[in-house]
């Protein structure tokens, strides 16, 4: 039998939003890492459209943003 183990992928995102999606997926009683792969497996399905989530393109190293950005849209994504 082959051993398939699964690579490790990595990816830049804020650890502000980081630990604010892992806490909503914990309260769910997911991982982020069941949900993200949920998710990818839906987006290569076709199941889910990426222009829904209007994704911000950013260069390697820049910068995601501040955390005082960063907590604002966090207010504003709960208060919507």
């Amino acid at each position: 039998m082959t051993n398939l183990v699964t690579p490790r992928q990595t990816f830049r995102v804020h650890e502000t939003i980081w630990k604010e999606f892992q806490k909503k997926c914990a309260a769910k009683g997911y991982s982020a890492s069941e949900v993200l792969r949920a998710f990818i497996m839906a987006v290569v399905k076709g199941q889910f459209n990426i222009e829904t989530l209007k994704p911000t393109k950013t260069a390697k190293g820049q910068s995601l943003s501040s955390d005082d950005l960063i907590l604002q849209w966090l207010q504003q994504r709960q208060n919507n």
